[in-house]
């Protein structure tokens, strides 16, 4: 889903701060360019009116890193709190691969292999279940 999107160079924009952590891999592999906002209670009228205040910002950032990857973080009041380019996301990546190969080793679990685009599989839509199943009473 990250790939397509940066194949087709649409931005991401989420409010999921776990995607920083756990898609960052996907994120680098990609050269995908994301808008992270950094407000969990707001809703989506001041998520909106956060992107509207940050526009001016965020165009320019985006226009001086046309490639990627390229996280943005933007908080509910509308101010760019911080920007990772590519060195900072892959020195982030590092960091966060170091520390679980640490907790592997902790808990005597395999440690895990370092692979950027299958740090965390893409999102799978659930299924439902046979029709068969639905259908009996």
């Amino acid at each position: 889903m990250i790939a397509r999107a940066s194949q087709s160079g649409f931005i991401l924009v989420t409010k999921d701060e776990s995607m920083e952590r756990e898609w960052i891999g996907s994120v680098i592999s990609a050269k995908a360019r994301m808008i992270l906002l950094t407000d969990g209670e707001g809703g989506i009228v001041h998520l909106a009116a956060a992107l509207i205040c940050a526009h001016d910002v965020i165009e320019r950032l985006l226009l001086d890193n046309p490639t990627g990857p390229l996280i943005i973080k933007v908080n509910s009041h509308g101010d760019v709190t911080k920007i990772r380019g590519d060195a900072e996301l892959r020195k982030r990546w590092d960091q966060l691969f170091q520390a679980s190969v640490i907790r592997a080793k902790r808990s005597g679990n395999p440690v895990p292999r370092r692979a950027p685009e299958k740090r965390r599989p893409e999102a799978v839509r659930p299924t439902l279940p046979f029709p068969e199943v639905i259908n009996k009473k």
